[in-house]
């Protein structure tokens, strides 16, 4: 008897501990746009697994449930994909999300942690604030603190989708004369992983509307040099 071996280019798992038995969607962030790519309703357990034999493209992906995003996580190559995460659900939240054979998507996730604890504490200072002079110090050493953890992200994992991640979380540091010729320098346009992000659109759109003067010639000039 012939045992038939199915092989799979990608098997990424989730378990959901207090979720819902509404389906889970996988899908791909493009822009500002989110892409499903497979839908599967959970079972008994909470788990629900995506599997198939065409590789999926490196990029931003996403668990959607119940039209909330349930976390992000990322896939940096075209080869097999082997991921298995696990969450806690609570009122409509997603709480201590793990993820086994990834370190990129963990530190990923506490990336994530970080950056939502750390605005939120900022939000908290501005919004409590006695002494404003004193509190817009404070905040700026907060985003002291943050460009540090990014860039050192960037550098660690420098070629994987968390690098590009943290490396686009701030734009160049540049003097206002050379903002307009130097704020995309982050975004690597010959790498197509950024069209799997949401880095793009939000960039372009602040660059056009917000950095460059709104005068034809500049913008077409700076709209070719980028093409």
């Amino acid at each position: 008897m012939w045992s038939l071996l199915i092989l799979f280019s990608y098997s990424i798992s989730l378990c959901m501990n207090g979720g819902s038995n509404v389906p889970v969607i996988l899908a791909v962030q493009q822009g500002e746009y989110v892409i499903p790519v497979d839908t599967l309703s959970p079972d008994n357990q909470g788990c629900v697994r995506f599997e198939g034999d065409t590789p999926l493209e490196a990029g931003q992906y996403v668990f959607v449930q119940n039209n909330k995003r349930l976390f992000n996580f990322l896939i940096s190559g075209p080869g097999e994909v082997k991921l298995s995460f696990s969450a806690r659900l609570e009122e409509g939240r997603t709480l201590e999300v793990q993820a086994e054979g990834s370190e990129e998507n963990n530190a990923y996730l506490r990336f994530n942690r970080f950056l939502q604890e750390h605005y939120a504490r900022a939000n908290e200072i501005l919004e409590q604030a006695s002494d404003p002079e004193k509190a817009l110090a404070d905040v700026e050493r907060l985003e002291s603190t943050i460009r540090e953890y990014t860039d050192f992200l960037a550098r660690e994992y420098e070629g994987y989708m968390l690098g590009i991640i943290a490396k686009n979380v701030f734009t160049p540091e540049a003097a206002q004369a050379e903002t307009a010729i130097r704020y995309l320098d982050n975004i690597d346009f010959t790498d197509p992983r950024i069209l799997n992000t949401s880095i793009l659109p939000l960039r372009l759109k602040e660059y056009f509307t917000g950095i460059l003067p709104p005068l034809p010639d500049s913008l077409i000039f700076h709209a070719d040099r980028i093409l």
